[in-house]
């Protein structure tokens, strides 16, 4: 059975780098909830899909059909991040609570998501 939805949903979540505990603490949508969207064992309400949809700023039309109104509705297709381990990033000047962290501190950083994500 095909789970389009839930993987246009899915899609757009990763691509705002949202976990689904964080769907949760922003809009109140409960993670097994969202996890059943996602995998296709459950459908959305209308309301829950307008939450989802603003959150992930993509429109409703394609989150259901996969076509977007027009050109603007959807911004997915092409993702433009930076990966963390790579030299261009430690290049960066990066913020925090508007100082600029020291190359020592990037590198804790990337440090950190290796834990995260490992």
């Amino acid at each position: 059975m095909e789970n389009a939805i839930g993987e246009r949903l899915k899609k757009a979540r990763k691509h705002m780098n949202l976990t689904q505990i964080e769907v949760y603490e922003k809009i109140g949508i409960n993670n097994k909830t969202l996890s059943g969207y996602e995998v296709g064992t459950s459908e959305p309400d209308y309301q829950s899909l307008a939450k989802l949809c603003s959150l992930y700023d993509v429109s409703i039309d394609w989150i259901i059909t996969g076509v977007p109104i027009s050109t603007e509705s959807v911004r997915i297709p092409e993702t433009k991040g930076i990966e963390l381990t790579s030299e261009e990033f430690l290049s960066y000047d990066l913020l925090y609570r508007k100082k600029t962290m020291t190359l020592a501190s990037k590198q804790k950083l990337v440090e950190i998501a290796r834990l995260l994500f490992d």
